[in-house]
């Protein structure tokens, strides 16, 4: 079972038997193959203590060599722990780009960060209540979700599906991505 025709074509052209690969599309973004994933992964429970007027933010990062200005990133990461009343769960890309040990340390005075959430993106997009994306398209289960999505255009020099979609809010600055979580604190 492939995503595409594209996929389908490849896996013949690969010496696949023709009547045995089919084209389903991807399960990925399907709302039920979403709560399927979902029911068989493990919540993430790093925060469960925390006020009743508390925002869950999770930021996934991408591949640092996608033309992500890292410095950015990270201040931007240390301006959401230095708001009141947020925790935030970052997720490092699942085909590696950690963040790096100086980043962390430097970073690891925020007990209202998790620097290093190691549960399944379904887990972490469930339990938020906004979703920091851009570039991976994780954002598209989020939006899914109906979570508030935050595209922070200032993090890249790329284009992307979400930009402009008018499906995530874009954020030109930090200041405007922390103003985004305030409102939705409001």
């Amino acid at each position: 079972i492939v995503q595409t025709q594209h996929h389908r074509d490849l896996k013949v052209a690969w010496g696949m038997e023709p009547g045995k690969v089919i084209v389903l599309g991807s399960m990925r973004y399907s709302p039920t193959w979403i709560q399927q994933h979902r029911d068989l992964c493990l919540p993430y429970e790093k925060f469960l203590l925390h006020g009743k007027d508390t925002i869950k933010i999770v930021f996934f990062v991408p591949h640092w060599h996608y033309n992500v200005d890292r410095e950015s990133t990270v201040e931007l990461i240390e301006r959401i722990g230095e708001l009141k009343e947020v925790v935030l769960a970052v997720r490092a890309h699942t085909r590696g780009d950690d963040l790096n040990n100086e980043v962390k340390k430097a970073l690891g005075r925020y007990r209202n960060i998790d620097l290093d959430a190691q549960a399944p993106s379904s887990s972490l997009i469930a339990w938020a209540d906004i979703v920091i994306n851009f570039g991976s398209s994780i954002g598209l289960e989020a939006i899914v979700e109906r979570k508030f999505v935050i595209n922070p255009l200032f993090l890249h020099n790329n284009r992307t599906v979400f930009d402009g979609s008018g499906a995530v809010y874009d954020a030109s600055t930090i200041e405007e991505v922390t103003s985004l979580i305030v409102e939705v604190q409001e």
